[in-house]
């Protein structure tokens, strides 16, 4: 289906006013910062992404799967620039809006993995589940678990980091510790030692209960 970033604006703003009840035509039209709305909104259904009545326009099946997709991709965005790039709150969100139709879906699902499957956005909004949340549950049945768990000597998968402070994930990330990263864990005493690729890595107790991995089997 063609790009058209004016129609994805639209359906995006369908999709958070209907978290607030809203639904009516005169309001989406009202709140909508699009130039040409209703040029937007017979994109739209021609496309058959919304339908419309009188008083008011509703997301279609398809409509609803594409607006998932770009409010997933903006507070996704949001998360990542306010958590890990520390952005200002007066540009994290006009930044979002530019990458939320940028990212693409393989990228998306990274970042998704990367913050550690985060549920709200930084305005406490929920975040639409994707493709790897649902990985990440069959995951966590699998055994995930702090590496403050694991027994020296296995070979583990990073599957997610929940620091609590922006520099320790900085800190992580710049030694290679990142999701999707195999490590081996060598000692837990006097400090944890892992391999991170050809670099042995001393980290404290308190960082490795936040790194959280899944066991590989050989």
């Amino acid at each position: 289906m063609k790009y058209d970033e004016e129609r994805d604006e639209l359906l995006e703003l369908i999709w958070k006013l209907r978290e607030e009840r809203v639904q009516d035509k005169e309001t989406i039209f009202k709140k909508s910062w699009n130039r040409d709305v209703e040029e937007a909104t017979k994109g739209a259904l021609e496309a058959d992404l919304i339908s419309s009545s009188e008083d008011k326009i509703t997301l279609t099946h398809l409509g609803e799967e594409m607006a998932k997709m770009i409010v997933r991709r903006h507070r996704l965005a949001e998360k990542l620039l306010q958590e890990v790039l520390e952005v200002s709150s007066s540009e994290m969100d006009s930044t979002a809006c530019e990458l939320e139709h940028i990212l693409g879906p393989e990228v998306t699902e990274s970042i998704c993995a990367f913050l550690g499957h985060p549920r709200f956005c930084p305005h406490g909004k929920p975040i639409p589940l994707g493709e790897c949340c649902q990985v990440f549950k069959e995951d966590t049945n699998q055994l995930v678990i702090p590496l403050a768990n694991v027994v020296p000597g296995d070979t583990v998968k990073i599957i997610f980091l929940v620091p609590r402070h922006h520099r320790r994930l900085h800190q992580l990330t710049n030694l290679g510790i990142i999701p999707g990263t195999e490590i081996v864990l060598h000692q837990k005493k006097p400090a944890f030692v892992i391999r991170v690729g050809e670099t042995d890595v001393a980290i404290d107790n308190e960082i490795a209960r936040h790194i959280y991995v899944r066991k590989v089997l050989k």
